[in-house]
């Protein structure tokens, strides 16, 4: 299995999908290349996109998740939901983990702008401090920039594309200039004193690089029980490529 960013599906503006291979076209690589060249190797290649916070995880993070091997693999069932979206009452699907229950209590207490910049909430920066309702959604994407601070600056304090990192929801919030390292990887799932390495920028990036561990143990357990399948049929005798051409024929194949 391996994850990446949604970006890996994007065509570029000058290619229209499904038209052919397009040089410079990541999308088109993706199709063309990086696709069929995973199916040649494979029998069954599933390709999910899924959202990190629908496995518990603080913060929107979507992402692609690509499965290959024997058998055929379902993508795991998402375990949390909107608590607005009834699907998620009629499924007894658990309320997202908002941002105020990962970090709330670091990052909506003044006390932290001591030791951190802040912005003052009296209008002077913008919509600094005037969204507090975001802290009780699940936070933006964590980026491997949350060390530059959020996208919001001087004259306007406008966003110029944002926001859409963890520091602009911070700034909304309560005024933060940018998140901690340590908020960051609590954003992610991982514990506070998760061994970083190298200068501050250097961790920034590594937590933004990072996986949350909630979404990689809900693919690895789906891919866990299809091994235990296939472990099983091999157990019993079973011909797998007799078996995987019978799913191929019916359509299973991914």
């Amino acid at each position: 299995m391996a994850e990446n960013v949604l970006g890996w599906t994007f065509h570029s503006g000058h290619c229209a999908a499904g038209s052919g291979p397009t040089a410079g076209c990541v999308g088109c690589g993706w199709e063309h290349d990086v696709l069929p060249e995973v199916r040649r190797r494979f029998s069954f290649v599933s390709v999910w996109r899924l959202d990190a916070a629908d496995f518990g995880v603080p913060q929107h993070r979507r992402r692609i998740l690509v499965v290959a091997g024997p058998v055929p693999v379902s993508p795991p069932r998402r375990t949390h939901g909107s608590p607005l979206d009834q699907d998620t009452l009629a499924r007894g699907l658990r309320p997202w983990v908002t941002l105020r229950e990962a970090i709330g209590d670091s990052l909506l207490d003044p006390a932290t702008c001591d030791t951190r910049a802040c912005y003052p909430c009296d209008g002077s920066h913008g919509r600094a401090c005037d969204e507090p309702w975001r802290a009780d959604l699940p936070a933006p994407t964590v980026t491997t920039t949350e060390v530059k601070g959020t996208r919001a600056h001087a004259p306007d304090w406008d966003f110029h594309g944002g926001p859409d990192r963890v520091s602009d929801t911070a700034f909304l919030v309560s005024g933060v200039r940018r998140i901690e390292v340590a908020e960051g990887l609590a954003l992610q799932g991982l514990p506070a004193n998760w061994p970083l390495q190298g200068t501050r920028e250097e961790q920034y990036r590594q937590v933004g690089n990072a996986v949350p561990p909630p979404l990689s143990e809900a693919v690895g357990r789906v891919v866990a029980g299809a091994h235990v399948a296939t472990v099983a049929l091999n157990r019993d005798g079973i011909d797998l490529q007799a078996l995987v051409a019978a799913l191929q024929r019916q359509g299973v194949a991914a």
